[in-house]
């Protein structure tokens, strides 16, 4: 091994020491540990470091950077770039020379039908270092912008949903301008019903079928089923499992049980992630949702970090690890692009299961059965499951008895102690903890650390405004750091202001943190300035804490009316008040002197009794 290179800025560990490699003269390597305490080694002493086990070469930590979407401007110029950088990549010299001129000119006659601008040597040369250095991702350096959203009305949305299903989704594939055409002439003869709200634009409405409606949907009514199984990859077969995290799927479901807060007011319904390990019937991680009613990447996105971390306590919860393949639900939270993205960072396969087709991912459909049999029902107001009509949620509410933090602790319990130590029918009566202790190899188990660069894709998007000196605060939650601070002041830089507004995401069902977007797409993660709050406390746990109050409990200050009927009773009962000694001390100050005070008067004896004890006055008064 006598070919070991030490490529400068590489960080090293020599015999416990943490160092960075600065320059190689020779056979002479340079090394700084600490703050400019310099030491040379001769490079044959590295080597034999290196084949003895005392140097260790520090891999440097992966930078995550995130964009939610592109726009169509922003995907053409990344495809102009890409051309030229995939062609230019295996240059030795892509500055100048003529195998550059001639590469140039064969990458521009073969584009510029679709990209007529010719850019120089010297342009492309900066965009393939930029492009090496985001990983050979083109899409981090054409982002300005990101796309947004429709503000539509709910009626408004209703039209759109019903100009599409009848004139876009149909099987002779009509255009989205065609669509839209027949959408006008609805909007024409309804205006009197859309009164002050105007017909969305065409590109509004061509974005609604890009990013609001499901793919599957839209490729099985345009196009049939065969071609909508293949673009979208239905898990239509199962794989013939092996060995452990060859397969895990993973699905959300709402049970009929709500949950109360410590104060006793509704905390909300209940809906939980949960992913299998196909092979060993091991709950690799989970998620508990309280309240929320719709299907959110946030949880997705924390159920899959929560599988692939290392557990609290690996002694009674080992099951974890980054699966091969994953199979999905076709939901929205499922579908999501933040949740694409994480996937995407993980390098792994996944597809998608067909809506309302539980036989394609019938693991985690069966342990939903078993968990509403051996868990759920023995759960107080629970109301069993639903069979043809939606229990209503004030009947949900009045039955509800357990309170968020009961629940967590009883679920931790069943999921943990009852049935990863259950025997299984389907793995010849083993138990999941048996078959994982039997068949996972930890040395070939791939999981995430809690500083995972990847863990700070988190599953909602906001625009929040973040402040040098008190950070960012979210649901009575502040986050802060001198990362976030150092960020905002070179930011706000010869703007007068102290704070901005910048893109945040955040997990619902990990309070621990949350992440922040710089302008140039970089992740920043901001710990909650509350360091008591654990990894995987959710702010819904938090807000079961806090006591519920209404307006009509706390106190207010007495009115002018109240406060002098207070008096005339003091005044009729013989109290003396404030008010009149005050009073008659004043007309004291101005009608007689200080000197000439008549200590045997009524009146002084009155006004000053409250001012002065005993032993102010002289001894000649008290002989007296």
């Amino acid at each position: 091994m006598n070919d070991i290179q030490f490529p400068t800025n590489q960080e090293i560990e020599l015999s416990g020491r943490h160092g960075v490699v600065r320059y190689t003269q020779g056979n002479i390597v340079f090394v700084e540990f600490g703050k400019n305490n310099f030491q040379h080694f001769d490079r044959q002493r590295l080597i034999d470091a290196v084949n003895d086990h005392q140097l260790k070469f520090i891999d440097k930590s992966v930078e995550v950077r995130c964009f939610a979407s592109l726009t169509d401007k922003q995907e053409k110029e990344g495809e102009r770039r890409l051309a030229y950088c995939e062609a230019f990549d295996c240059l030795a010299n892509y500055s100048a020379g003529d195998e550059a001129e001639g590469k140039l000119i064969e990458v521009y006659e073969a584009i510029k039908s679709v990209h007529p601008k010719k850019p120089s040597l010297k342009t492309i040369g900066n965009w393939l270092r930029v492009w090496r250095s985001h990983g050979k991702d083109i899409n981090l350096q054409v982002v300005t912008s990101k796309a947004g959203g429709h503000r539509m009305s709910f009626e408004m949305e209703e039209l759109v949903k019903s100009a599409i299903n009848k004139h876009y989704l149909k099987t002779h594939r009509p255009t989205k301008a065609e669509a839209y055409i027949k959408l006008k002439n609805t909007y024409k003869t309804k205006i009197k019903q859309f009164l002050g709200q105007k017909l969305p634009c065409l590109r509004t409405f061509e974005r609604y079928i890009e990013f609001s409606l499901p793919k599957y949907e839209v490729d099985l009514k345009r196009y049939g089923k065969k071609h909508a199984n293949m673009e979208n990859r239905v898990a239509a077969e199962m794989y013939n499992v092996l060995q452990p995290l060859e397969l895990a799927e993973m699905d959300g479901a709402e049970f009929n049980i709500g949950l109360l807060n410590d104060d006793g007011s509704f905390a909300g319904k209940v809906t939980i992630f949960a992913i299998i390990d196909v092979f060993t019937r091991c709950i690799l991680g989970y998620t508990v949702q309280v309240g929320a009613v719709k299907e959110s990447a946030a949880a997705v996105i924390h159920t899959l970090s929560h599988s692939m971390r290392s557990k609290k306590d690996p002694h009674k919860y080992p099951m974890g690890g980054i699966a091969l393949n994953y199979a999905f639900d076709n939901g929205p939270g499922f579908q999501a692009k933040m949740t694409k993205n994480f996937l995407n960072n993980l390098d792994v396969e996944y597809t998608y299961c067909r809506s309302r087709r539980a036989t394609e991912k019938p693991f985690i459909e069966r342990f939903w059965g078993t968990a509403r049999t051996k868990f759920f029902s023995k759960c107080s107001g629970y109301l069993g499951k639903r069979k043809s009509e939606i229990i209503p949620e004030k009947t949900i509410k009045q039955a509800a008895k357990l309170t968020v933090h009961q629940f967590m602790v009883m679920w931790d319990d069943y999921v943990q102690n009852v049935y990863h130590h259950n025997p299984h029918s389907m793995i010849n009566n083993w138990t999941p903890a048996e078959m994982w202790e039997e068949h996972a190899e930890s040395d070939a188990i791939i999981t995430m650390s809690d500083h995972d660069e990847r863990l700070k894709l988190r599953g909602i998007a906001k625009e929040l405004t973040c402040s040098i000196n008190s950070g960012v605060q979210h649901r009575r939650q502040r986050f802060h750091s001198d990362e976030l601070a150092a960020l905002v002041r070179q930011e706000v830089k010869n703007t007068g202001k102290n704070k901005l507004k910048l893109g945040v995401l955040i997990d619902y069902f990990d309070a621990s943190a949350l992440t922040v977007i710089d302008s140039s797409g970089a992740l920043i993660n901001v710990p909650n300035v509350n360091k008591t709050i654990k990894l995987d406390t959710g702010f819904a746990e938090l807000k079961a804490l806090i006591k519920q109050r209404q307006d009509e409990e706390f106190p207010e200050p007495i009115s002018e009316i109240k406060a002098n009927n207070i008096i005339k009773k003091h005044r009729k009962n013989g109290t003396v008040v404030p008010q009149d000694s005050l009073i008659a001390e004043k007309c004291m100050t101005e009608s007689e002197p200080e000197d000439e005070v008549n200590i045997d008067s009524p009146l002084e004896s009155t006004t000053r009794g409250n001012n002065y004890d005993s032993e102010d006055f002289t001894d000649e008064y008290e002989e007296d």
